[in-house]
């Protein structure tokens, strides 16, 4: 076939020539970098748009609007992407411009070659620039700020306070783990601490999580439970801990007694069994009944009832805590308070010595 006939041939036949793909969707924002002699009335009238466009593209501008050579600037016009097969010609008829301002403000001469993938600016077309996406703020820290300290890495820091590396690193975004610096401050996430079901204790001399869970009823697990974070290798004297109190059916109670001023860190509690009549009654933190007057000898339990007191006497434990427990003449329900009193031992009438904690017994269901 001689080129007059392939020519034709291509001309009757368009499914035989090449697909170009179509043109992809322009984007908004041309940096133009500021000359000597530049003005934004001049920057302006080159590009086709109004000064106050270029004024509200960039903040930053502030009058008198001076700028300077090397300076960056957002012009809000379009930007093409040369796609295959692309003219300034065809660029120009696609949005509406002579195709020569497009290669004058892209400094395009002769032969006016373009490629695919270069970008065009398009002056003339303004467009809205949307700011850029604000990052979202790191999340509030649920604990406490740390400053690192010589030998401090995110596992030791999250085995020591009861967390893990992946929380350190959420709640420090960019912070580069193997690049800790001293005296850098960091938020240490504390977990989520249950409600203690129970009382606070303060940890004393000799303490360990499972003397603990023996004296109070409960279970070292239980302990860890209610006190996430702790090290039971490493309780500190004066730290304080939750005593999470065992859980009962529905006859059963624990009672958490008020204390007084007498003794301000006297912890005492009743634990009332309706379904057998019995109550078991705890008292710690108090001194030797003798240092509250000279006379007295020991620690009674008055149940109060509209008909008087029944009185029992609690026994000091090796432990140097003061329990009884206790079978009382009547129902437990009849009583209605419960009274803890430092006595002389023959004192069984009434509570005469110092009151250390009183309480209302509960109703049960």
């Amino acid at each position: 076939m001689n080129e007059k006939y392939k020519w034709e041939y291509y001309h009757l036949n368009p499914s035989q020539l090449p697909i170009l793909p179509p043109p992809l969707p322009p984007e908004c924002g041309w940096i133009y970098t500021v000359k000597a002699g530049d003005f934004l009335s001049s920057i302006a009238r080159q590009f086709g748009i109004p000064v106050r466009s270029i004024i509200e593209a960039n903040p930053e501008l502030t009058p008198p609007y001076l700028i300077q050579p090397g300076q960056n600037l957002i012009l809000p016009i379009k930007v093409h992407t040369v796609t295959p097969g692309q003219t300034l010609y065809s660029i120009g008829e696609l949005y509406g411009f002579d195709w020569r301002d497009i290669a004058r403000v892209n400094q395009i001469n002769p032969p006016y070659t373009i490629r695919p993938g270069q970008k065009l600016a398009i002056p003339g077309v303004t467009c809205d620039i949307l700011p850029p996406p604000v990052p979202p703020p790191p999340p509030a820290c649920p604990g406490f700020m740390y400053e690192i300290k010589q030998g401090d890495t995110l596992y030791n820091l999250a085995r020591q306070y009861g967390t893990t590396v992946d929380m350190l690193l959420k709640y420090n975004p960019g912070i580069d783990p193997r690049r800790l610096q001293i005296g850098q401050k960091i938020c240490i996430p504390v977990p989520e601490t249950p409600t203690c079901p129970g009382f606070m204790y303060e940890i004393k001399q000799g303490d360990t999580l499972y003397s603990l869970a023996r004296r109070y009823g409960t279970t070292v697990d239980m302990l860890l439970k209610y006190n996430p974070g702790i090290d039971p290798r490493r309780l500190q004297i004066g730290q304080k801990i939750c005593i999470p109190v065992p859980e009962t059916g529905s006859e059963k109670r624990c009672l958490i007694l008020a204390n007084t001023n007498v003794v301000p860190k006297a912890l005492a509690l009743a634990l009332l069994d309706y379904t057998e009549n019995k109550i078991m009654v705890i008292l710690d933190q108090v001194p030797d009944p003798v240092q509250l007057g000279t006379e007295l000898n020991v620690y009674k339990a008055w149940l109060q009832s509209p008909q008087g007191y029944t009185v029992f006497s609690l026994y000091p434990t090796p432990q140097k805590i003061w329990a009884a427990r206790s079978t009382p003449a009547q129902l437990l329900k009849n009583y209605n308070r419960i009274q803890i009193s430092a006595e002389k031992e023959t004192n069984t009438a009434q509570p005469a010595g110092p009151l250390i904690a009183t309480g209302i017994l509960p109703t049960p269901s």
